[in-house]
């Protein structure tokens, strides 16, 4: 079952900036590395600083590949929560499949 996005707010930590989604009564934490973000930010044009915009401006791609991620059963199952961590080579992955196929967007 593919999660679904949430409008809690995003959790800016000291390494990862983390957000919920949710499958039926689970929810489900994703973990986005902070350097990828400042990456993209930089990608974007804008400074290291704007790494939480960067975020807004492609929570809907990270949300996507959360959700494939979690279908694949690419994520960490603890006691009472799952995690899945989105990582640079993950943004890299759909970045090239976004560029073969443009209706992956």
């Amino acid at each position: 079952m593919p999660l679904r996005p949430t409008t809690y707010h995003v959790v800016d930590g000291r390494e990862d900036v983390s957000f919920l989604m949710v499958d039926g009564e689970r929810t489900v934490r994703v973990d986005v590395p902070r350097n990828l973000l400042v990456d993209i930010a930089r990608t974007d044009r804008r400074g290291p600083d704007s790494y939480l915009v960067a975020f807004e401006d492609h929570r809907g791609r990270l949300e996507q590949m959360a959700s494939a991620k979690y279908d694949a059963g690419h994520y960490q199952r603890y006691a009472n929560s799952c995690v899945i961590p989105i990582r640079r080579a993950d943004w890299l992955q759909h970045a090239s499949t976004e560029a073969v196929n443009p209706a992956a967007r």
